[in-house]
């Protein structure tokens, strides 16, 4: 090519994966090389966290599944498998499971995450209507599979405890003193 000034554009069906804006001006006087840093050499990492609201005899529990994609390439499909306290009742989701097993629930594609891309299930549960539940801990977890290789497997699950407790404590109680307003906090046991 003769010497002067060019635009260049790379073209490309996966255009996630480019660092720099297009077009690229480059002037060249004689030979010269460029490198280009256009291809994420990065390998792929998933990551799954979970959390729950609060457990309540006669309430709904809600967990909350966010899934994040740490690196610039695609993750392909991602299957998430759940686990969860038997003496729940499942009631729904965000993302409808593919199938539901005793006290496992899988979602066999909960889609392609793009560069730093993330997804969020959240997944309900009715707690029984026995305050003689109130103390214990219901364990839930869950994992993440993406298509593609990940580098970093230790981050693609995650376990949530969570303690029922009751809709209030009855042996806190706030009272005024004869002065009235009083920010005095008295506990009867």
């Amino acid at each position: 090519m003769p010497n002067g000034t060019y635009d260049v554009t790379e073209i490309t069906s996966d255009a996630q994966q480019h660092c720099l804006p297009e077009p690229i001006t480059v002037s060249a006087n004689g030979l010269v090389v460029l490198d280009f840093a256009d291809t994420a050499l990065v390998d792929l990492d998933v990551q799954l966290t979970m959390g729950s609201g609060a457990a309540r005899p006669g309430f709904e529990l809600v967990y909350a599944i966010y899934m994040a994609n740490l690196t610039p390439g695609a993750t392909g499909n991602n299957q998430v498998v759940m686990s969860f306290d038997p003496i729940l009742t499942f009631l729904g989701a965000s993302v409808t499971p593919s199938s539901s097993t005793g006290s496992s629930l899988t979602w066999n594609n909960v889609g392609n995450m793009n560069n730093f891309g993330t997804r969020d299930l959240l997944v309900r549960f009715q707690v029984p209507s026995d305050v003689g539940l109130i103390g214990t801990v219901f364990s839930a977890t869950a994992a993440v599979t993406p298509t593609m290789v990940d580098v970093l497997p230790a981050n693609n699950a995650a376990t949530s405890l969570v303690t029922v407790t009751g809709s209030l404590t009855p042996n806190d109680k706030l009272a005024n003193t004869s002065h009235g307003n009083s920010s005095a906090v008295y506990v009867i046991r």
